[in-house]
């Protein structure tokens, strides 16, 4: 994996779907997917081109882990940490509304100063899109609908990401 191409992380609470999403943005299976909470445990990353821009896609663990242990602890700063390198992150949360955590790290996440998408993933019928108002109060400038599992808005997704690195490498380096 290079170092010089951007990377865009996937952030966001347990069992939201980000493992799906990431798999989904890859086109293979390399996330552990579950309904168990808590399984990614590290950071999963994959270099993808979308419009000839490469970039890294990376899935972090669920950063609501309880911390009642030093492997949480472990898990969440090296979390943490990944994000600070990111050119991009995307927030992934679910229908039909952003729990309080959810809050919170849309504060961290802020703080950060980088560009942000959030995803509200499990949006696959009309009726769940009239939950999207639920998710605009967050402060960011990209909010987009998706369903991860049957890849709804992906390409839209897709491009956004595209959109807002900072670079555009049009081939992946040797």
């Amino acid at each position: 994996m290079s170092s010089k191409l951007p990377v865009v992380a996937i952030v966001g609470r347990q069992n939201v779907g980000k493992s799906t999403l990431f798999n989904a943005l890859i086109r293979n299976k390399r996330s552990i997917v579950d309904s168990f909470p808590g399984l990614t445990r590290d950071i999963i990353s994959a270099t993808m081109t979308h419009n000839s821009a490469s970039f890294i896609i990376s899935d972090t663990p669920g950063l609501d882990l309880p911390g009642t242990s030093e492997l949480s602890d472990q898990i969440i700063e090296s979390a943490k940490k990944h994000l600070e390198k990111a050119s991009v992150i995307l927030f992934l949360m679910e229908n039909p509304a952003p729990e309080s955590f959810d809050l919170e790290l849309a504060d961290l996440l802020r703080k950060l100063n980088i560009p942000g998408i959030i995803a509200v993933n499990k949006m696959d019928s009309n009726d769940r899109l009239e939950n999207m108002i639920n998710f605009y109060e967050q402060g960011f400038n990209e909010v987009i609908p998706i369903a991860a599992i049957n890849r709804f808005n992906i390409n839209l997704l897709l491009d956004t990401i595209v959109n807002l690195l900072p670079e555009k490498k049009t081939s992946i380096p040797e």
